[in-house]
């Protein structure tokens, strides 16, 4: 417990250093399935101390990605409503085989190129020329921390195709720093 409340502690008090950024955005990436809307919920469940359910949640797998618009989750302060923290995650689309969020779009977002609210088409990833597309990311619109999000049982199977595209992705973020 005294770990916990340290830990929770140290993400009340965090504040980014760099003077252009407010907030740490977190980008959540990973197969179909995985449990990144699932680990948003969490995330605020333990923040608020009582459970939370605020991202939909879906585990029929068969239809694909439940999630299909990027969409980027504040979380207030239980102490003070107006106050919120310094991060924010970011929920994507899904990684599949042949269906699902294209590569592109997820190094798109971690350069700030996705606006919020972005539905994502996964017969086309987003261009230039498309409504969804930020032509001039500030340091606030890029990611700053990507989380690779895996399932832990065996629910999911992670193909060689989508550990290639995960880690095209992985590469992208460390060449992005």
């Amino acid at each position: 417990w005294r770990n916990n409340k340290e830990n929770l502690d140290y993400v009340k008090s965090y504040a980014p250093k760099h003077p252009e950024v407010q907030h740490l955005r977190i980008l959540l990436h990973g197969p179909v399935g995985a449990g990144k809307s699932s680990f948003i919920n969490s995330v605020d469940t333990v923040l608020h101390g009582e459970l939370r359910g605020r991202v939909l949640t879906d585990g029929n797998l068969a239809e694909g990605s439940f999630t299909k618009i990027y969409k980027n989750f504040r979380f207030t302060q239980e102490s003070d409503r107006n106050s919120r923290y310094c991060f924010s995650i970011n929920d994507i689309a899904g990684l599949e085989d042949s269906q699902g969020v294209h590569v592109d779009d997820v190094i798109l977002a971690l350069k700030g190129h996705v606006k919020d609210g972005y539905k994502f088409n996964p017969s086309c990833p987003l261009r230039e020329r498309d409504e969804g597309y930020n032509p001039s990311p500030t340091p606030q619109d890029r990611v700053h921390v990507l989380v690779s999000v895996l399932p832990a049982n065996n629910q999911v199977l992670l193909t060689e195709k989508m550990k290639k595209k995960m880690r095209e992705i992985r590469n992208m973020a460390s060449e992005l720093g």
